[in-house]
């Protein structure tokens, strides 16, 4: 399993010379300091920790990588693994790793440090400043380019087909993950349409990753009012559904223009640029042959 837009794809699974596995990436456009994040399985009675694995690339030069463990077996030994780290390609060119075993292994990481304050969670990744706050949920960003600032919000809003918008109201927030390479801050809460009285629920995910200005949201929208299905009829419009219009997350952006604006509707789809102005990427259905039913 792995996610984000560049992936690495087990090769092999390796047991000499200290190699635990090879990783490699197919070819295609360049990427530079990429989020990875890939599970990794290992064999009962392996091993009881994975502080002395690390990440090479060519030449044998250590890549900053962070690892969680998931799951464990009956033993107590690691069944799976989470592996972060942050990689580049070169233009029409693939790349291979290895996964090793090497305790003596070092690399100075890049700053990533979470705080907490009165207002919410800051994150420094050594190139943005991060803030996240404590109430209503949002993003505000800022860097320095050429001593000027730039900073860039996000918000969140729900709009409601009987009118009005609703705001997210954060009711916990934790940090889930400090880094080297990757830190993760949860949170979850509820909106408040105002007219059903009915809130619907969220939760997300945000990962900041360090020496970049890349975050990675990820966002669940969840109604704990049940429909009723009565007489085994799946119809729309039970007492227990609620009908909005859409969510939608908008980023702000003050500071210098932009040169371009470059997008992905995809993980895996083809990079596409439009001049600095408004773009709006708009799902309208789940997709699929059977969208309409």
């Amino acid at each position: 399993m792995a996610t984000g837009r560049l992936r690495f794809e087990p090769a092999e699974i390796l047991q000499a010379s200290g190699c635990i596995a090879k990783l490699r990436a197919r070819s295609g456009p360049a990427r530079r300091t990429e989020p990875v994040s890939l599970g990794v399985p290992f064999r009962r009675g392996e091993r009881r920790g994975l502080e002395a694995l690390c990440v090479v690339g060519a030449l044998g030069r250590v890549i900053p990588c962070q690892w969680e463990i998931l799951s464990r077996w009956p033993d107590g030994s690691v069944r799976w693994g989470l592996l972060d780290f942050l990689a580049s390609t070169e233009e029409g060119r693939g790349a291979e790793l290895h996964i090793a075993e090497d305790s003596t292994a070092h690399v100075e990481p890049q700053r990533l440090e979470v705080t907490e304050t009165a207002r919410g969670h800051r994150i420094d990744t050594g190139a943005w400043v991060f803030s996240l706050p404590r109430e209503v949920f949002g993003l505000e960003a800022e860097v320095r380019l050429a001593e000027k600032a730039r900073r860039v919000g996000f918000c969140c809003e729900l709009s409601l087909a009987e009118g009005g918008i609703a705001t997210p109201i954060v009711r916990a927030i934790a940090i889930e993950a400090r880094g080297p390479v990757r830190a993760t801050v949860h949170a979850e809460g509820q909106f408040l349409p105002a007219a059903s009285g009915k809130p619907l629920e969220f939760e997300s995910r945000v990962s900041f990753f360090a020496g970049t200005g890349l975050v990675k949201i990820e966002w669940t929208l969840r109604n704990p009012w049940p429909a009723k299905h009565a007489r085994g009829l799946w119809d729309l419009g039970d007492d227990g559904s609620l009908l909005f219009e859409q969510l939608r997350l908008t980023a702000h952006v003050d500071g210098p223009a932009a040169r371009e604006i470059a997008w992905t509707a995809e993980a895996q789809g083809p990079r596409r640029a439009c001049a600095p102005g408004r773009l709006g990427i708009y799902q309208a259905s789940s997709g699929g042959e059977n969208w309409r039913s």
